[in-house]
């Protein structure tokens, strides 16, 4: 139950006990399996190419070399640092609710809140 009070949280939720059902319960545990299986098989992002330090006009293949970088990096919170450069802001209670995301990595990156310490250290 910390895990869901953290991700409520993070995502901007209140946290009313009743909220914490069966459904959410084994959906915070595949989560958590997620990061332990992460962690232990953890992918080395890869290094940016030396054309992105000087990109000059060619600021669209840096940008999109950048997105790669950042689908593969992962913050202080475990999620890809992707979140930070996402096109909304603002989180939607649809959004929230949502349960066509493809996996849990893309339903935090949707919405997690863009504000706070740990979005902050994510940002630098």
């Amino acid at each position: 139950m910390r895990w869901w009070m953290i991700e409520q949280c993070r995502t901007s939720q209140d946290v009313v006990h009743a909220t914490f059902t069966l459904a959410e319960k084994d959906r915070v545990l595949e989560r958590m399996d997620f990061e332990a299986q992460f962690l232990v098989n953890k992918p080395e992002p890869p290094a940016l190419p030396s054309k992105f330090t000087t990109f000059g006009t060619k600021w669209h293949s840096f940008y999109e070399g950048f997105k790669g970088h950042l689908v593969v990096q992962r913050g202080c919170m475990e999620i890809p640092l992707i979140y930070v450069i996402r096109e909304h802001t603002d989180v939607t209670e649809a959004m929230r609710t949502a349960d066509d995301y493809d996996s849990s990595d893309a339903r935090l990156i949707a919405i997690v809140v863009l504000e706070g310490d740990e979005y902050d250290e994510d940002n630098k």
